[in-house]
């Protein structure tokens, strides 16, 4: 919808942040025809009690008063120039999420396609839904679908590009169209990645393991908000690099907590690949959700987060080198060396703590060398 006011009323809760609406008494009186207003009356008080409320209000018959739940939310803003543009994306989890445990949060995935499109110009955001679409077409689940599996997912993928090319070309979306696209495309976006293979997590004979809300996806959300911090940083043009830094450190650690270890201890007979697809999976979605990164940075926050992942699941060395093996494979981001930054017979390992910062690091090398000119001299 085009926003025609933002009533202070309205106690809407930016997306991710994990706020509510507040909640107000809902009254015949209270309730406008505004269709924001009626959105925000809907998630509070149902639709049936909002339906009622505006037959009273307006007067319309009950038969001539019908509201359908969405799940995705679109406001509508005019910028400076007149340009349509997005205000804010609400999501809301809705039908064709799927039963059963996500090896990638899903919190994870509406922030994907929140920050596709939202400040953006409607142009410009169904433009960032076609990217995020070519994003699912390089991960590891896409590319090992079965021909039905793939077939499907084209199928709806077809339907969204449709409604982009209409909205980039020279078709056009006029206003009144172009919030129920935009959000219809939000919507058939967050249902195809849920549909890419390796989204949930399967047992051996390919039945969903079961999920558990609550806790979990407070711990989700929290992830997410560090994924999102994180980016803030490291996604600026300019910005010093921060490799095994404080940032990238965030980032891993809300990689972890957005990741369902359960994706690691399922038996299977090549644990090697399934373990490594679900771990790249999962960092290709985060990077997707949160886009920008060299490949620099890219590369230290995964392994950073896969050797915390693998840690916790305590695999033999072959099979923890195989997983990692494949990992590097599927992402194109391969295992940075163990050696950094030091004499080439020291390695990080060996270090007390592998995750110094490079100021530290800089300090063991100047050690090392005194200690080198030491025996030197004591050797002469």
């Amino acid at each position: 919808m085009f926003e025609s006011r933002m009533p202070d009323s309205a106690g809407g809760a930016t997306p991710g942040h994990g706020a509510g609406p507040v909640r107000r008494p809902t009254t015949p009186e209270s309730v406008s025809t505004d269709a924001r207003d009626i959105l925000l009356t809907q998630r509070r008080a149902g639709n049936a009690v909002t339906v009622s409320l505006i037959h009273a209000r307006s007067g319309l018959r009950p038969g001539l008063g019908v509201l359908q739940r969405v799940m995705a939310s679109v406001v509508m803003r005019r910028g400076d120039r007149g340009e349509r543009r997005v205000g804010q994306v609400l999501i809301e989890r809705g039908s064709g999420t799927a039963g059963g445990a996500h090896a990638t949060a899903y919190a994870v995935f509406t922030r994907m396609v929140v920050n596709a499109t939202e400040k953006k110009t409607f142009e410009a955001a169904m433009t960032g839904l076609g990217a995020l679409l070519d994003t699912f077409r390089s991960l590891p689940g896409y590319r090992s679908a079965t021909e039905k599996e793939r077939h499907s997912i084209e199928t709806m993928t077809g339907v969204v590009r449709n409604s982009i090319s209409r909205a980039t070309t020279g078709e056009g979306i006029d206003d009144l169209e172009c919030t129920q696209t935009l959000q219809q495309a939000i919507e058939q976006t967050l249902r195809i990645r849920n549909a890419i293979p390796g989204t949930l997590i399967r047992d051996r004979d390919g039945k969903p393991v079961s999920g558990k809300k609550g806790a979990g996806e407070d711990s989700e959300r929290v992830g997410v908000r560090k994924l999102g911090d994180a980016h803030r940083v490291l996604g600026r043009e300019g910005e010093v690099k921060d490799p095994g830094g404080g940032q990238g450190k965030t980032m891993a650690a809300g990689m972890l907590m957005t990741f369902d270890r359960k994706a690691l201890t399922v038996d299977v007979e090549d644990r090697s690949a399934r373990y490594g697809a679900a771990l790249a999976q999962h960092t290709m979605t985060v990077f997707a959700a949160f886009p920008g990164l060299s490949r620099e940075k890219q590369g230290v926050v995964q392994w950073r987060f896969v050797d915390d992942a693998l840690t916790e699941v305590d695999l033999d060395d072959e099979l923890d080198a195989r997983v990692r093996a494949e990992v590097a494979r599927l992402t194109g981001l391969p295992e940075p060396s163990r050696k950094r930054g030091l004499e080439a017979d020291v390695a990080v390992d060996d270090l007390d703590d592998r995750d110094q910062d490079e100021e530290e690091l800089s300090d063991l090398e100047d050690e090392q060398s005194r200690v080198k000119r030491s025996r030197t001299g004591n050797n002469d």
